[in-house]
């Protein structure tokens, strides 16, 4: 756990929040491909996935990103929200766009983070929270 703070007070909380991203959507990705392979529908198993990796997420901002105890409703609301916009950038630039999902791709992984990192700083881990 020693080692685990000096990281933590050596990498801005900007690296650690990639970090614990990183971590969460590998989660995410490998939970989902176990339960499909498993029998579940692609729809039981995303919801499932999503709400694990939505747990890794939330320990790993609040113990190591931001070092704060957020509420978790603020947590669950904030990634709710990024779930919208990524929705919003995929249906705008792939349904009625009609360009590449590469570049719905790039916007989400760019906008949508940058978002979420600002907002549960400033909202949910926010000290005066």
């Amino acid at each position: 756990m020693r080692a685990v703070n000096r990281l933590a007070k050596m990498l801005p909380s900007s690296a650690r929040f990639c970090i614990v991203g990183l971590a969460a959507s590998l989660t995410h990705g490998g939970v989902f491909v176990l339960l499909v392979h498993a029998g579940l529908t692609g729809l039981t198993a995303n919801f499932v996935s999503y709400s694990i990796a939505l747990m890794v997420s939330y320990f790993g901002h609040s113990t190591w990103t931001f070092n704060a105890k957020g509420p978790i409703t603020k947590f669950v609301t904030t990634s709710l929200l990024g779930l919208g916009l990524n929705s919003l950038i995929s249906s705008v630039v792939v349904d009625h766009m009609h360009i590449s999902a590469w570049i719905a791709a790039a916007a989400m992984v760019t906008i949508t983070p940058i978002m979420t990192f600002f907002v549960l700083k400033a909202w949910v881990f926010n000290e005066t929270t």
